[in-house]
Protein backbone atom coordinates (compact mmCIF):
# COMPACT_ATOMS: atom_id res chain seq x y z
CA UNK A 1 0.00 0.00 0.00
CA UNK A 2 1.41 3.37 -1.01
CA UNK A 3 -0.05 5.45 1.86
CA UNK A 4 1.37 4.34 5.22
CA UNK A 5 0.11 7.12 7.53
CA UNK A 6 -2.04 10.23 7.42
CA UNK A 7 -2.87 13.26 9.50
CA UNK A 8 -6.17 15.06 9.15
CA UNK A 9 -6.79 18.75 9.79
CA UNK A 10 -3.79 19.36 12.04
CA UNK A 11 -3.56 22.96 13.22
CA UNK A 12 -0.31 24.73 12.41
CA UNK A 13 -0.05 26.17 15.92
CA UNK A 14 0.48 22.61 17.22
CA UNK A 15 3.65 22.15 15.17
CA UNK A 16 6.83 22.70 17.16
CA UNK A 17 8.50 25.01 14.66
CA UNK A 18 11.47 25.70 16.94
CA UNK A 19 12.43 22.06 17.48
CA UNK A 20 11.46 20.66 14.05
CA UNK A 21 8.73 18.42 15.42
CA UNK A 22 5.51 17.34 13.75
CA UNK A 23 4.24 14.94 16.38
CA UNK A 24 1.37 12.49 16.20
CA UNK A 25 0.55 9.11 17.66
CA UNK A 26 1.70 5.84 16.14
CA UNK A 27 -1.93 4.84 15.66
CA UNK A 28 -5.06 6.87 16.25
CA UNK A 29 -5.53 7.41 19.97
CA UNK A 30 -2.87 4.94 21.08
CA UNK A 31 0.79 4.10 20.90
CA UNK A 32 3.89 6.20 21.25
CA UNK A 33 4.41 9.66 19.80
CA UNK A 34 6.02 9.79 16.38
CA UNK A 35 7.76 12.75 14.78
CA UNK A 36 6.44 12.93 11.21
CA UNK A 37 8.65 15.90 10.24
CA UNK A 38 10.63 13.86 7.68
CA UNK A 39 7.54 12.33 6.08
CA UNK A 40 7.18 12.27 2.28
CA UNK A 41 3.84 12.38 0.50
CA UNK A 42 1.15 14.84 -0.41
CA UNK A 43 -0.48 17.51 1.70
CA UNK A 44 -3.01 20.27 1.46
CA UNK A 45 -3.41 23.52 3.31
CA UNK A 46 -6.85 24.59 4.53
CA UNK A 47 -8.29 27.91 5.67
CA UNK A 48 -10.40 28.54 8.77
CA UNK A 49 -13.48 27.20 6.94
CA UNK A 50 -11.63 23.94 6.17
CA UNK A 51 -11.49 24.80 2.46
CA UNK A 52 -8.44 23.69 0.52
CA UNK A 53 -6.24 26.62 -0.53
CA UNK A 54 -3.17 24.69 -1.74
CA UNK A 55 -2.06 21.14 -2.56
CA UNK A 56 1.60 20.24 -2.38
CA UNK A 57 4.10 17.42 -2.54
CA UNK A 58 6.74 16.60 0.07
CA UNK A 59 9.79 14.53 -0.76
CA UNK A 60 12.64 12.93 1.10
CA UNK A 61 15.76 14.90 1.77
CA UNK A 62 16.95 18.35 2.69
CA UNK A 63 14.37 21.15 2.42
CA UNK A 64 11.69 19.04 0.77
CA UNK A 65 10.18 16.87 3.54
CA UNK A 66 6.76 17.61 5.02
CA UNK A 67 8.03 19.78 7.87
CA UNK A 68 10.22 21.89 5.57
CA UNK A 69 7.46 22.39 3.03
CA UNK A 70 5.00 23.50 5.73
CA UNK A 71 7.57 25.81 7.28
CA UNK A 72 8.19 27.43 3.88
CA UNK A 73 4.47 28.25 3.70
CA UNK A 74 4.81 30.31 6.89
CA UNK A 75 6.81 32.87 4.90
CA UNK A 76 5.34 32.71 1.41
CA UNK A 77 2.27 34.20 -0.25
CA UNK A 78 0.03 31.55 1.36
CA UNK A 79 0.87 32.50 4.97
CA UNK A 80 -2.36 34.33 5.79
CA UNK A 81 -4.58 31.88 3.90
CA UNK A 82 -4.05 28.64 5.84
CA UNK A 83 -4.23 27.45 9.42
CA UNK A 84 -4.70 23.68 9.10
CA UNK A 85 -3.18 20.96 6.96
CA UNK A 86 -3.91 17.37 6.01
CA UNK A 87 -1.23 14.97 4.84
CA UNK A 88 -0.84 11.46 3.43
CA UNK A 89 2.59 9.92 3.96
CA UNK A 90 4.52 7.20 2.18
CA UNK A 91 6.58 6.07 5.19
CA UNK A 92 5.55 4.09 8.26
CA UNK A 93 6.69 5.28 11.70
CA UNK A 94 9.23 2.44 11.70
CA UNK A 95 10.71 3.61 8.42
CA UNK A 96 10.89 7.21 9.66
CA UNK A 97 12.70 6.19 12.86
CA UNK A 98 15.36 4.34 10.82
CA UNK A 99 16.05 7.49 8.79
Amino acid sequence: MLIKRAGFMWHRRHVDWGRRRLVGLHEEGKGEEVNFADQSGIYWLCNANHECVYIGQAGKGESVCLYDRLQAHLDDHLFCFWERFTWFGFYSPEQLSKG
